[in-house]
């Protein structure tokens, strides 16, 4: 039975999240919202006011928050985007990138959630059906937790640099290398692994259990932020993985690759908004209060500059992540058609692009805002600065991406990386 579609007004979601409510109000203009939908929303909204304090007292602590998984499961958002088939709510990239832009004003460890959305969604694209109901389901379920592993010492944008090897021998495959930089990697129960082949020297995806033998996992702590969201260095040292482990078609690791960053991508780019909401709302709060030299703080006028610049920051920013969403949509409905593919790749690239360099001149800002206050991570601008800068590194440096974006206006043979 089809969800019954509805166009939601301002006036129907007041106890949404006032930046949440403004979102779904400027979109219901272009785009009709179902009953499902907005319930997705609305358990985003309560979970994201139960994330805060937890991330909040995590932080301090600078400690991992294990907690977010279990809220996020209580609201049965473990699998957002995922089909209904395999546990999770069937979230298009809309809703999905909506999600994430409100999660993002609360949650600033951004690895975790968006490692885990990224995962899971990738091996229902790619994965066969043992490896979907295995892998799949318990994270559905909140049972299970999953990770990326791409990155290398000396591999991160640039795949073709991935010196991790991989060997067939007695019926399964031999991975050895190191990753790094990886979100979950510590925590999580399974790793999506890349790996070159030995012998044809093209890259493949696999799926590692955590306990595999030979496999370790160090905690990297001496980081500029991201404090409560778990990063490792992973080790494979003549780790055995059976052939039915292998995601999608073997040597065909670029591939499953280059897909997960589309989603991952804008995932990453709404959770850049949440970033700037969440600095704007705080920072008008405390230019209202705030009194410098016998004067109300927002009535200075290079204080008011700051507070321009980062609304321009976020109207620029939210309506270039919405339109990346309604073309992976697009592409989602006619995934042969290439042309939509390239479309969608590139607004999902810009889109991340300009988010992910908005929202640190954003937090920027709010912490100059903040003035001394603004110098302690007590402050919310500074946790949001600290960790924000992350998003211009991973999924897509801003220096590959913006090669990216011109070799596709230029042509294939203008690629320069």
């Amino acid at each position: 039975m089809r969800a019954k579609l509805i166009r939601i007004q301002p006036s129907l979601v007041p106890l949404l999240n006032s930046f949440l409510e403004k979102s779904i109000g400027d979109l219901s203009r272009f785009f009709k919202f179902g009953e499902e939908e907005m319930r997705i929303l609305s358990d985003v909204d309560a979970a994201a006011e139960e994330i805060r304090p937890v991330e909040v007292e995590s932080y301090l602590k600078r400690e991992v928050n294990l907690e977010v998984f279990t809220i996020l499961s209580r609201h049965k958002l473990s699998g957002m985007p995922v089909s209904k088939k395999y546990g999770g709510r069937d979230a298009n990239p809309l809703v999905s990138a909506l999600a994430f832009e409100r999660l993002g004003q609360v949650y600033v460890g951004l690895g975790a959630i968006t490692s885990m959305a990224l995962c899971a969604k990738t091996i229902e694209d790619w994965g066969t059906e043992y490896q979907k109901e295995r892998y799949v389901l318990p994270v559905c379920r909140g049972e299970s937790i999953l990770g990326f592993a791409l990155t290398e010492p000396e591999a991160g944008s640039h795949i073709d640099g991935i010196k991790c090897r991989y060997e067939e021998r007695g019926g399964h495959y031999v991975l050895n290398g190191t990753k790094y930089l990886v979100t979950n990697g510590v925590i999580a129960d399974a790793l999506i692994t890349f790996a070159r082949s030995s012998e044809s020297n093209s890259i493949t995806a696999f799926i590692v259990d955590k306990k595999s033998k030979g496999l370790t996992a160090t905690p990297l702590k001496e980081k500029m932020g991201g404090f409560t969201s778990d990063l490792g260095l992973v080790e494979f040292d003549q780790v055995e993985v059976a052939k039915e482990n292998v995601l999608g078609p073997l040597d065909g690791g670029k591939k499953v690759a280059y897909s997960a960053f589309m989603g991952g991508r804008l995932r990453l780019a709404a959770v850049c908004l949440g970033v700037m909401e969440d600095c704007l709302s705080s920072s008008v709060e405390r230019v209202k209060e705030r009194v410098t030299f016998g004067k109300v703080l927002g009535k200075q006028q290079l204080i008011q500059e700051h507070i321009a610049q980062m609304v321009m920051n976020l109207e620029a920013s939210r309506w270039l992540c919405y339109n990346a969403a309604f073309r992976l949509m697009d592409w989602e409905k006619d995934r042969k058609n290439l042309t939509l593919r390239r479309d969608a790749d590139q607004a999902v690239v810009i889109a991340k692009r300009m988010a992910a360099e908005y929202a640190w001149n954003t937090a920027d800002r709010a912490v100059q805002i903040f003035g001394g206050f603004g110098y302690s991570i007590m402050s919310s601008p500074t946790r949001h600065l600290l960790n924000v800068r992350v998003a211009r590194i991973g999924e897509g440096t801003d220096e590959i991406l913006s090669l990216k974006i011109a070799a596709e206006i230029l042509g294939k043979e203008f690629e320069s990386y």
